[in-house]
Protein backbone atom coordinates (compact mmCIF):
# COMPACT_ATOMS: atom_id res chain seq x y z
CA UNK A 1 0.00 0.00 0.00
CA UNK A 2 1.37 3.18 -0.70
CA UNK A 3 2.14 5.15 2.03
CA UNK A 4 0.78 9.10 2.28
CA UNK A 5 2.75 11.55 2.53
CA UNK A 6 2.22 12.71 6.06
CA UNK A 7 3.19 9.12 6.87
CA UNK A 8 6.50 10.03 5.29
CA UNK A 9 7.17 13.47 6.68
CA UNK A 10 6.50 11.39 10.41
CA UNK A 11 8.83 8.87 9.56
CA UNK A 12 11.79 11.30 8.42
CA UNK A 13 11.11 13.20 12.03
CA UNK A 14 9.61 15.85 10.16
CA UNK A 15 6.82 17.51 12.65
CA UNK A 16 4.43 19.54 10.16
CA UNK A 17 0.45 20.57 10.24
CA UNK A 18 -0.68 19.38 6.90
CA UNK A 19 -3.58 22.00 6.19
CA UNK A 20 -7.27 20.71 5.10
CA UNK A 21 -8.35 22.65 2.45
CA UNK A 22 -11.98 23.31 1.85
CA UNK A 23 -11.22 23.24 -2.28
CA UNK A 24 -8.89 20.89 -4.14
CA UNK A 25 -5.68 22.72 -4.35
CA UNK A 26 -4.46 23.34 -8.14
CA UNK A 27 -2.36 20.61 -8.97
CA UNK A 28 -0.94 22.52 -11.94
CA UNK A 29 0.42 25.25 -9.71
CA UNK A 30 1.75 22.90 -7.48
CA UNK A 31 3.67 20.94 -9.90
CA UNK A 32 5.28 24.20 -11.29
CA UNK A 33 5.72 25.63 -8.04
CA UNK A 34 7.69 21.75 -6.34
CA UNK A 35 9.65 22.05 -9.78
CA UNK A 36 10.99 25.40 -8.79
CA UNK A 37 11.60 24.65 -5.10
CA UNK A 38 13.70 21.44 -6.24
CA UNK A 39 15.76 23.66 -8.45
CA UNK A 40 16.40 26.42 -6.19
CA UNK A 41 17.26 23.66 -3.13
CA UNK A 42 19.15 21.31 -4.64
CA UNK A 43 21.56 24.45 -5.74
CA UNK A 44 21.67 25.37 -2.54
CA UNK A 45 22.27 21.62 -1.32
CA UNK A 46 25.66 21.84 -3.31
CA UNK A 47 26.54 24.77 -1.65
CA UNK A 48 26.03 23.26 1.91
CA UNK A 49 27.68 19.86 0.66
CA UNK A 50 30.61 22.02 -0.21
CA UNK A 51 31.44 23.50 3.03
CA UNK A 52 30.48 20.85 5.01
CA UNK A 53 33.83 19.54 3.35
CA UNK A 54 35.71 22.37 3.77
CA UNK A 55 34.50 22.57 7.88
CA UNK A 56 35.43 18.90 7.84
CA UNK A 57 38.86 19.27 6.83
CA UNK A 58 39.45 23.06 8.71
CA UNK A 59 38.44 20.82 11.64
CA UNK A 60 40.96 18.12 11.08
CA UNK A 61 43.48 21.48 10.62
CA UNK A 62 42.81 22.74 13.79
CA UNK A 63 45.04 19.82 15.70
CA UNK A 64 48.11 20.48 13.47
CA UNK A 65 51.33 20.91 15.11
CA UNK A 66 51.95 24.26 13.62
CA UNK A 67 50.31 27.21 15.39
CA UNK A 68 50.10 29.44 12.19
CA UNK A 69 48.30 26.49 10.53
CA UNK A 70 45.60 26.23 13.92
CA UNK A 71 45.36 29.54 13.37
CA UNK A 72 44.27 29.92 9.94
CA UNK A 73 41.97 26.84 10.52
CA UNK A 74 40.11 28.95 13.22
CA UNK A 75 39.71 31.23 10.51
CA UNK A 76 38.32 29.10 8.20
CA UNK A 77 35.89 28.03 10.11
CA UNK A 78 34.44 31.33 10.98
CA UNK A 79 34.09 31.77 7.81
CA UNK A 80 32.48 28.65 6.60
CA UNK A 81 30.23 29.09 9.52
CA UNK A 82 28.92 32.81 8.14
CA UNK A 83 28.77 30.89 4.17
CA UNK A 84 26.32 28.49 5.96
CA UNK A 85 24.19 30.67 7.52
CA UNK A 86 23.95 32.33 4.16
CA UNK A 87 23.31 29.21 2.81
CA UNK A 88 20.19 28.42 5.47
CA UNK A 89 18.53 32.21 4.67
CA UNK A 90 18.83 30.94 0.81
CA UNK A 91 17.33 27.69 1.61
CA UNK A 92 14.54 29.69 2.83
CA UNK A 93 14.07 32.18 0.10
CA UNK A 94 13.36 28.71 -2.00
CA UNK A 95 9.94 28.47 -0.62
CA UNK A 96 7.49 31.01 -0.96
CA UNK A 97 6.21 32.77 2.18
CA UNK A 98 3.20 31.27 2.73
CA UNK A 99 4.30 28.10 2.85
CA UNK A 100 7.06 28.83 5.97
CA UNK A 101 6.01 27.92 9.14
CA UNK A 102 5.08 31.04 11.24
CA UNK A 103 5.67 29.14 14.41
CA UNK A 104 9.27 29.65 13.92
CA UNK A 105 9.39 33.23 13.58
CA UNK A 106 11.70 35.15 15.77
CA UNK A 107 9.80 38.83 16.44
CA UNK A 108 12.43 41.32 17.69
CA UNK A 109 11.86 44.48 18.51
CA UNK A 110 12.79 47.41 16.48
CA UNK A 111 14.40 50.71 17.51
CA UNK A 112 15.42 54.03 16.29
CA UNK A 113 14.02 54.33 12.49
CA UNK A 114 13.48 50.66 12.26
CA UNK A 115 10.65 51.22 14.97
CA UNK A 116 9.09 53.80 13.05
CA UNK A 117 8.75 52.26 9.63
CA UNK A 118 7.48 48.96 11.54
CA UNK A 119 4.24 50.53 12.97
CA UNK A 120 1.58 48.82 11.37
CA UNK A 121 0.13 51.45 8.64
CA UNK A 122 -2.95 50.50 6.62
CA UNK A 123 -1.88 52.65 3.17
CA UNK A 124 -0.21 50.30 1.32
CA UNK A 125 0.20 52.33 -2.05
CA UNK A 126 1.33 51.14 -5.40
CA UNK A 127 4.00 53.25 -6.71
CA UNK A 128 4.29 51.43 -10.74
CA UNK A 129 3.32 48.25 -11.93
CA UNK A 130 3.97 46.01 -15.05
CA UNK A 131 7.45 48.26 -16.08
CA UNK A 132 10.51 47.05 -17.92
CA UNK A 133 13.26 48.61 -16.58
CA UNK A 134 16.02 46.81 -19.24
CA UNK A 135 15.90 43.50 -21.51
CA UNK A 136 15.77 40.89 -18.90
CA UNK A 137 14.74 43.29 -15.91
CA UNK A 138 10.78 44.51 -15.15
CA UNK A 139 9.02 46.07 -12.49
CA UNK A 140 5.77 43.72 -11.58
CA UNK A 141 5.02 46.09 -9.02
CA UNK A 142 6.65 48.38 -6.23
CA UNK A 143 4.99 50.08 -3.48
CA UNK A 144 4.65 51.67 -0.27
CA UNK A 145 4.39 49.69 2.28
CA UNK A 146 4.96 50.93 5.62
CA UNK A 147 6.14 54.04 7.29
CA UNK A 148 4.55 57.54 8.08
CA UNK A 149 6.36 59.20 5.43
CA UNK A 150 5.52 60.16 1.67
CA UNK A 151 7.33 60.42 -1.19
CA UNK A 152 6.57 61.18 -4.94
CA UNK A 153 6.02 58.26 -7.10
CA UNK A 154 8.56 59.82 -9.47
CA UNK A 155 11.23 60.59 -6.74
CA UNK A 156 11.10 56.05 -5.85
CA UNK A 157 10.80 55.68 -9.80
CA UNK A 158 13.89 57.53 -10.14
CA UNK A 159 15.47 55.69 -7.27
CA UNK A 160 15.13 52.08 -8.46
CA UNK A 161 16.11 53.25 -11.83
CA UNK A 162 19.13 54.78 -10.56
CA UNK A 163 20.23 51.00 -9.27
CA UNK A 164 18.35 49.51 -12.23
CA UNK A 165 21.58 49.12 -14.78
CA UNK A 166 24.04 47.05 -11.54
CA UNK A 167 20.94 45.23 -10.50
CA UNK A 168 20.47 43.55 -13.99
CA UNK A 169 24.05 42.88 -14.69
CA UNK A 170 23.90 40.69 -11.30
CA UNK A 171 21.91 38.65 -12.97
CA UNK A 172 23.71 38.92 -16.32
CA UNK A 173 26.40 37.45 -13.53
CA UNK A 174 24.14 34.77 -12.76
CA UNK A 175 22.80 33.53 -16.14
CA UNK A 176 27.06 33.53 -16.83
CA UNK A 177 27.83 31.84 -13.69
CA UNK A 178 24.44 29.53 -13.75
CA UNK A 179 22.01 28.83 -16.17
CA UNK A 180 19.60 30.65 -17.94
CA UNK A 181 16.25 31.14 -15.02
CA UNK A 182 13.89 33.01 -14.53
CA UNK A 183 12.26 34.42 -11.29
CA UNK A 184 10.96 37.35 -9.17
CA UNK A 185 12.94 39.03 -5.60
CA UNK A 186 10.89 41.12 -3.87
CA UNK A 187 13.53 43.85 -3.11
CA UNK A 188 12.53 45.98 -0.12
CA UNK A 189 14.17 48.58 1.29
CA UNK A 190 13.88 52.49 3.57
CA UNK A 191 14.20 55.88 3.09
CA UNK A 192 14.80 57.48 6.53
CA UNK A 193 13.30 60.75 7.27
CA UNK A 194 16.78 62.12 6.22
CA UNK A 195 16.62 60.91 2.65
CA UNK A 196 19.15 58.21 3.78
CA UNK A 197 18.66 54.69 2.00
CA UNK A 198 18.50 52.59 4.90
CA UNK A 199 17.63 48.32 4.86
CA UNK A 200 18.30 47.06 2.00
CA UNK A 201 16.94 43.74 2.21
CA UNK A 202 15.59 40.88 -0.12
CA UNK A 203 12.54 39.53 1.36
CA UNK A 204 11.72 36.43 -1.26
CA UNK A 205 13.00 35.19 -4.47
CA UNK A 206 12.48 32.35 -6.69
CA UNK A 207 15.93 32.14 -7.89
CA UNK A 208 17.71 30.87 -4.84
CA UNK A 209 21.67 32.05 -5.40
CA UNK A 210 23.15 33.37 -2.29
CA UNK A 211 25.68 35.34 -4.45
CA UNK A 212 22.79 36.74 -7.02
CA UNK A 213 20.51 38.07 -3.78
CA UNK A 214 23.39 39.74 -2.10
CA UNK A 215 24.50 41.10 -5.23
CA UNK A 216 20.98 43.17 -5.54
CA UNK A 217 21.15 43.61 -2.20
CA UNK A 218 24.54 45.81 -2.86
CA UNK A 219 22.68 47.42 -5.93
CA UNK A 220 20.18 48.60 -4.79
CA UNK A 221 21.86 49.67 -1.83
CA UNK A 222 23.73 52.53 -4.13
CA UNK A 223 20.58 54.21 -4.57
CA UNK A 224 20.26 58.07 -3.92
CA UNK A 225 17.28 58.91 -1.81
CA UNK A 226 15.50 61.81 -1.24
CA UNK A 227 13.94 63.23 1.93
CA UNK A 228 10.59 62.16 3.09
CA UNK A 229 7.97 64.01 4.63
CA UNK A 230 6.82 63.27 7.31
CA UNK A 231 9.17 60.41 8.56
CA UNK A 232 10.60 56.99 7.29
CA UNK A 233 8.69 55.10 4.68
CA UNK A 234 9.47 51.68 3.47
CA UNK A 235 9.45 50.45 -0.36
CA UNK A 236 8.98 46.86 -1.55
CA UNK A 237 9.49 45.99 -5.66
CA UNK A 238 8.36 42.89 -6.75
CA UNK A 239 11.23 42.53 -9.99
CA UNK A 240 10.73 39.87 -12.30
CA UNK A 241 14.15 38.73 -14.32
CA UNK A 242 14.38 36.98 -17.58
CA UNK A 243 12.86 36.81 -20.73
Amino acid sequence: MRPSIALALALAGTSLAIPVHAQSPNVDEARSRAMREVTCLERVQREVTTQVQLLREAHEQLSAPYEDVRNDAARAVEAIEQRLDELAEAMRACLPRASRLEAREVVREPSGSAAAVAVPNPATEVVEQDVQLSGYLTVRVGERVDGYGRLPASAVQSMIRGAAGRIAQCYGDFVEREALETGTIILAWTVDASGRIQRVTIEQQQIGDVAFARCVERAASTMRGTRPSGGDVRYAYTLRFGP
